[in-house]
């Protein structure tokens, strides 16, 4: 007998805190729950005191699914350094998501610096960003197989936004949700808690312009390509201008529901 166990978890002992788990019960892989929150930060240079920091730059896009198919799919290519390090680290990562199943299936493999680059020509834009790792003490035990809790935050380039350049995203991957948050480390003036269906319609707009204006970059112009063949179109699939972009922007909407209106994803 097929059973929702992202649904019944949510309507049972995960009701109260609602966190976002990244699963679908019926498929194979690991699961993946996580926190995200949104903090504007007073005193940035607090971000040093991580004992990871990385760079990372990602593309995304949308797959084309059968009609009256009840499941959505996106392909993400991530490069990952790290700041002490000179060599890169490339991954494929592919999400799934079903109507009305709150949760999101993510699968990644590795890949190598040809593949990240092809993937990112056929991409109108992405993110940069530089993500700065912060454990938590005494929480072994608390995250994702065993391991510990650590605070994951992401700083997003900013060339043009005025008053949002210090606003971040944190992620906290837990094992199992927790009756109580650990206090968050860095100073702040204002802050996102809330998650995704308890959010005011003010703090999803806010963050829809967060994901929109700040921590979307357009991608820079690439060299010229060849024309498309009257072959090549024959080939092809639906027209790209027509596809709704979904940017990886899952936390700034309900996981398995319909996509923000300005989307291109969480992570």
């Amino acid at each position: 007998m097929k059973t929702n166990l992202i649904r019944d978890l949510m309507a049972g002992r995960w009701e109260g805190l609602n966190v976002s788990a990244e699963a679908l019960s019926e498929l194979p892989g690991g699961t993946e729950c996580e926190y995200v929150f949104f903090y504007k930060l007073t005193n940035p240079s607090q971000l040093f005191k991580a004992t990871e920091i990385i760079e990372q730059e990602q593309y995304q896009m949308v797959l084309p699914v059968p009609e009256g198919s009840n499941y959505k799919g996106w392909l993400r290519v991530r490069k990952e350094k790290l700041k002490a390090d000179t060599e890169a680290h490339y991954t494929l990562t592919l999400k799934v998501s079903e109507e009305g199943v709150s949760g999101r299936k993510e699968l990644e493999v590795g890949i190598d610096e040809a593949f990240h680059e092809c993937f990112k020509v056929i991409c109108a834009e992405g993110m940069h960003k530089t993500r700065f790792v912060l454990p938590i003490e005494g929480t072994e035990g608390q995250g994702p197989n065993g391991a510990a809790l650590k605070w994951e935050v992401d700083v997003f380039d900013d060339p043009e936004a005025e008053g949002a350049e210090h606003w971040v995203k944190v992620d906290l991957e837990v094992g199992a949700p927790l009756s109580e948050l650990p206090e968050f480390p860095l100073s702040y003036e204002k802050s996102i808690t809330n998650q995704w269906n308890q959010r005011t319609e003010e703090e999803q707009e806010f963050i829809k312009q967060l994901f929109a204006k700040v921590y979307t970059a357009a991608k820079q112009p690439t060299e010229p390509q060849p024309e498309t063949t009257e072959a090549d179109a024959a080939t092809d699939g639906a027209d790209p201008a027509t596809e709704a972009q979904e940017p990886d922007q899952a936390e700034a909407q309900p996981k398995g529901s319909e996509p923000a209106e300005d989307s291109t994803a969480s992570a």
